[in-house]
């Protein structure tokens, strides 16, 4: 067993190397375990590679067990199969593809660097959260739209709306799931929402905080209590301000997964009880997997699942606007019951189970198993 030791500035030769560990053909027997970046986005990720007779040393013997539905982590665990023949797909089209789109993508995002720091000057915290942009300010938000939308289509994907988005006054808020793709982070520009976003999402390079700041975003921090009661008053007070507010986009799931199931759904979309509007997301068509999936259970890094994807020619993605469901008297009083009912809605639309798993007790264990790897 060897270790190699990966970070955002190593070189090109380095971070070649990485993908060449983490997408080796099946036949080669080897299985890699990459450790997801830490928190502060400052660390180093550990990529162990190992021959699969060893494979369980890759994974901690505390990992939380299967033994009922509660702690059930297969849908916490990367399911994505790379073959010999998408292997030499990506060769063969990524030599062209790759540097090409990274060049205009760069592009793109020192666009809009500039044209948010245009829309966040003298603005303060307070003034982004008081009240809704106006004037010019707005006009150049919209920008951020039609850029997201040459950012999806720069990066080959092929986005197909199913459906009619309702209007804030129909539908405060927009509940997405499944949530299982870093691609997700997308969607609130790409259909002129606010968000609810990790507070880390601040120290991602490429300005992708000011961006949401943009969208008028709350920043939460999942590991403090305070925060989430705090987002929880975000997402009530935007849903029945009667100011122009934009949609807010919730993932109800509150984690991201692998798609096959959807986990349990949180209440603080469904507080407020005012209509919301499902919006489920598909990667239809064979072949045609989620290449960003992003759950706690890695079999690729990230690294190379993003070079997986801008070497293919084109990458599906549907998400499909349902009706606006309207809530019924008990479902106002419960905001549970309310949950309940809207997961297992978008659960039968998209063909997948509803259940009651929930990610707090993975989540421990992935954080002990990070603090764990950097002692060693």
């Amino acid at each position: 067993m060897y270790t190699l030791w990966t970070h955002p500035s190593d070189t090109p030769g380095l971070q070649l190397l990485c993908v060449l560990l983490h997408i080796s053909p099946p036949n080669l027997n080897v299985f890699v375990c990459l450790s997801r970046v830490t928190n502060d986005m400052s660390g180093y990720g550990t990529v162990k590679a190992a021959s699969t007779s060893t494979m369980s040393t890759c994974q901690s013997s505390e990992q939380p067990n299967h033994g009922n539905e509660d702690e059930d982590v297969s849908v916490f665990t990367d399911n994505v199969v790379f073959t010999t023949t998408d292997l030499a797909k990506a060769v063969i089209f990524g030599v062209f593809l790759v540097p090409i789109r990274l060049a205009l993508l760069v592009f793109l995002l020192t666009l809009s660097n500039v044209l948010t720091n245009i829309i966040l000057w003298n603005m303060s915290d307070e003034d982004l959260t008081s009240r809704p942009l106006t004037g010019w300010r707005q006009t150049l938000a919209t920008g951020h739209i039609y850029l997201s939308r040459s950012f999806a289509c720069l990066a080959g994907i092929k986005l197909t709306i199913v459906g009619e988005q309702a209007t804030r006054k129909e539908a405060p808020i927009i509940v997405f799931a499944p949530h299982a793709s870093l691609l997700d982070a997308m969607m609130p520009p790409l259909i002129g929402t606010s968000g609810i976003t990790r507070h880390q999402t601040m120290e991602i390079p490429g300005g992708f905080g000011n961006i949401a700041k943009v969208l008028q975003s709350y920043f939460v921090d999942r590991g403090s209590s305070r925060s989430k009661e705090e987002a929880l008053k975000f997402i009530k007070y935007r849903a029945l301000s009667p100011m122009d507010w934009s949609q807010v986009m919730v993932y109800p799931e509150g984690t991201t997964t692998n798609g096959t199931k959807l986990i349990h759904f949180k209440r603080g979309a469904f507080v407020p009880g005012v209509p919301v509007q499902p919006l489920l997301c598909r990667f239809p068509g064979k072949g045609r997997v989620n290449l960003l999936t992003d759950v706690f259970i890695r079999r690729h890094s990230p690294v190379a699942m993003a070079c997986m994807m801008l070497s293919r020619p084109v990458t599906h993605i549907e998400v499909e606007f349902l009706p606006v469901y309207y809530p019924n008297e008990d479902e106002r009083r419960d905001p549970r019951l309310y949950a309940h009912n809207v997961q297992s809605l978008m659960a039968k639309k998209l063909g997948i189970p509803a259940t009651e798993i929930r990610f707090e007790k993975m989540y421990k264990w992935y954080f002990k198993e990070m603090d764990t790897q950097k002692i060693s």
